[in-house]
């Protein structure tokens, strides 16, 4: 487009140098040179208002153009902020249904272990039960020594597995019934700070004489890592601190 409105003023400016020329010249009847050249004139016009105005929709177009992009661009814009919003719901929901099935086998398990030592101690007193009825019996007789042996031996199972079935009870993990938890988590062996210096290239002359302290007696956590080095709750034990 600018190509051909520069072709148009370059051919008016033409059109008026041959015009001087001519007429210093004074060869040619200046009425009809006056006609040519007011009909070459228009012509030239005519092209470039045709050229403006083509170019006029051109630039409305591409305004219309880029405002359908543009609001594409913000359409697409807040989709995907909605779809991250609905993703992040969705990852909530399955977290707690997910915390729910957990919770609902926990007990399940739990109700089960429950049922088990319920059972067992029926059985327990079914057997007691029968030794008070055989003890009664005139058509049976069971010295007494012997009713008190089975008696005695049958209450101290049933207290010893009571007692085993408690104690498995409450040691279960508070997420999975299924594992136990001794609530027993013995720390790491602490690596020599002396070694963690070298490794982390630091000067090594302020550590400890031995390079370590011993946690519980003279320090505690953070207090047990020489200079360069910092405690790591995660690893409990100490790590080169980063520069």
């Amino acid at each position: 487009m600018n190509d051909n409105q520069s072709n148009i003023i370059t051919r008016i400016k033409n059109l008026q140098d041959s015009e001087l020329m001519v007429l210093d010249k004074g060869t040619v009847n200046k009425f009809d040179l006056a006609k040519d050249l007011y009909e070459e004139r228009i012509r030239l016009y005519d092209s470039m208002d045709t050229t403006y105005r083509n170019l006029s929709v051109d630039i409305v177009n591409k305004e219309e153009e880029l405002r359908k992009k543009r609001k594409a661009s913000v359409f697409a814009f807040s989709e995907s902020e909605a779809a991250g919003k609905r993703v992040n719901e969705l990852n909530e929901k399955n977290k707690n249904v997910s915390r729910q099935i957990e919770l609902t086998t926990y007990y399940n398990d739990r109700n089960n272990k429950t049922g088990e030592i319920i059972k067992k101690i029926t059985i327990i007193i079914s057997i007691l039960v029968i030794i008070m009825v055989l003890y009664k019996q005139d058509e049976i007789y069971i010295p007494p020594a012997v009713i008190y042996t089975l008696t005695f031996v049958t209450i101290t199972i049933g207290i010893v597995i009571f007692i085993m079935d408690m104690i498995s009870v409450t040691s279960r993990d508070n997420m999975d019934f299924k594992k136990f938890d001794w609530n027993f988590n013995p720390p790491n062996e602490k690596e020599n700070t002396i070694d963690l210096a070298l490794d982390a290239d630091i000067d090594t002359s302020a550590l400890n004489l031995f390079g370590i302290k011993t946690p519980g007696i003279d320090c505690s956590e953070g207090e047990c890592c020489g200079d360069g080095t910092v405690w790591d709750n995660a690893l409990y034990k100490c790590k080169p601190a980063q520069v």
